[in-house]
């Protein structure tokens, strides 16, 4: 057994693998903690912290990724989109977790007993690490929560994509006038029925033609009563023998024969009377027959002509309708392809995926009270604003159990004393910094003396060769000396010859060089 497996009363105890595990997912030093037994427990419990939230981390991103890549509805399972969910799931786990235990090990409590100061700077530093972790919970968090409300949430999504619809059908109803157009039809539709409706009805003029038909009937009636009085009254004294001369046949017998020339002169006095009315409203019957069918002909002209002219107009708004319809028939197929197309586009963009659902969610949060009266719809305005509030407090409380774990073992170095283990952990990076320090200093110095000896050895090399170079130098000048002595030796040699050859020539040849 090693000396550091022994406690601080000399007991023997030996941390188990499950403990040397949670030991460094919190990023402690296994042989520094053997130290400190004490806080086996509070060091094990930090890592099995930053482990679960791991898990959890691997879990939700699984389930992100997951809504993703599937395919088909919420109660099928897409076995490709459960593969790449498990491979992304698990490096999302390993990414999270590794900043977790990256967090830890990185922050360095100082001695509180040091001040206030030195908690004011903890807190300071340790403001980034928290803010890297309160992201990491939401991230964490957030898929959770949707898998929590997936099935609400898949109607919401179901909803908001049928509204959205329902919005493109309004607007191109819009761009297209529809309501503009069907207007005009129901217009032209009432007018039609108008004019269906006018035809059964007579006009002014026809119904001022029917009273003076109707006075003329009346006055008709009048007159053929007093016609049918003047001739009773003419029968009556063709009918009474009293009113004739008595007549003697060749026998002597008296008889009566009823001609108008033997009537009375007092019958034949009422006769007349009477057969001069019953003539005379005989020929006002007569005339205001013909004025009675005078009438019927100007009440069949007038309703020819009026219903002719409503027929036209019938026939001219069917027209106009047609037009009408066939623009609408256009702005229908032009609506339908327009709002197809969007609607299209609103089914891809509302696939039940990660993105969606977090929208859906935001829209659960929030009480939709579009379309409703304040006054009318009083219970169903406060329905909606307490769902929207438990979907809110619901949400907030995942988030906080989320953010209380992964904020926990940074808190607990916050709010806890330097242990054991921080001291001899800073010893040890004291002695590891000492260490550094002197093996830098000894490099140092080491540096400076191979730097002092190729500087001198450098420095002799030059003057050596400074000197072999003077040397060499020195013969070369003598000897380029001595050949320039024997260049002009031969060259005075030459120049005499020719001289000697022909001297006026040579004087010629260097006057013209001149």
């Amino acid at each position: 057994m090693k000396k550091n497996d022994l406690t601080n009363n000399g007991s023997k105890r030996k941390p188990s693998l499950l403990t040397r595990l949670l030991w460094w997912c919190a990023g402690v030093d296994s042989e520094l903690i053997k130290k400190c037994p004490h806080e086996w427990a509070k060091y094990a419990s930090m890592g099995a912290t930053i482990l679960f939230t791991g898990i959890f981390a691997s879990i939700a991103g699984g389930y992100a990724l997951y809504t993703v890549f599937r395919n088909g509805s919420l109660s099928s399972i897409d076995n490709n989109a459960i593969m790449y969910a498990m491979i992304f799931g698990l490096f999302w786990g390993l990414v999270i977790f590794n900043l977790d235990r990256y967090i830890i090990t990185t922050f360095k409590k100082s001695d509180s007993k040091s001040g206030i100061i030195n908690i004011c700077k903890d807190t300071f530093h340790a403001l980034p690490r928290i803010l890297l972790a309160i992201i990491i919970a939401i991230t964490i968090s957030k898929p959770i929560e949707l898998k929590l409300f997936e099935n609400r949430l898949a109607q919401q999504i179901k909803q908001s994509e049928q509204e959205t619809q329902k919005k493109n059908g309004q607007v191109y109803n819009g761009i297209y006038r529809i309501d503009e157009i069907t207007g005009n039809i129901a217009n032209i539709d009432s007018n039609i029925n108008d004019y269906y409706g006018l035809l059964d009805k007579k006009p002014q003029e026809v119904e001022e033609l029917e009273i003076l038909k109707r006075n003329y009937e009346n006055n008709k009636k009048q007159l053929e009563k007093d016609w049918k009085n003047a001739d009773s009254n003419c029968k009556k004294i063709f009918g009474n023998n009293n009113n004739f001369v008595t007549k003697h046949d060749a026998s002597g017998l008296p008889y009566v024969e009823r001609k108008y020339q033997f009537l009375k002169p007092q019958a034949k006095n009422k006769y007349d009377k009477f057969y001069s009315v019953r003539a005379n409203k005989k020929m006002e019957i007569q005339k205001i027959k013909k004025s009675i069918e005078n009438t019927d002909y100007q009440i069949s002209m007038a309703l020819t002509k009026y219903r002719n002219d409503l027929n036209g107009k019938i026939k001219d708004a069917e027209e106009e309708k047609r037009k009408w319809k066939g623009k609408k028939d256009t702005a229908d197929a032009n609506i339908k392809k327009a709002t197809d197309d969007a609607n299209a586009v609103a089914k891809i963009a509302y696939t039940n995926n990660f993105v969606t659902q977090l929208e859906a969610l935001n829209s659960l949060k929030r009480a939709n009270l579009e379309g409703l009266d304040p006054e009318k719809d009083k219970e169903e305005i406060e329905k909606r604003k307490a769902e929207a509030h438990s979907f809110y407090i619901i949400s907030l409380a995942i988030t906080l159990l989320f953010l209380c774990i992964e904020l926990s073992p940074m808190l607990t170095k916050l709010i806890t004393s330097r242990g054991t283990y921080d001291e001899l952990l800073e010893a040890e990076e004291y002695r590891q910094k000492s260490i550094c320090r002197l093996q830098i200093e000894k490099l140092r110095q080491d540096y400076e003396v191979e730097v002092k000896t190729y500087n001198e050895e450098k420095k002799n090399h030059y003057e050596v060769t400074v000197e072999s170079n003077k040397k060499i130098m020195e013969q070369i000048a003598s000897v380029q000396a001595e050949l320039l002595e024997t260049a002009i030796e031969e060259w005075r040699v030459v120049e005499l010859d020719k001289i000697k050859r022909d001297p006026s020539q040579y004087i010629q040849s260097n006057t013209r060089k001149e």
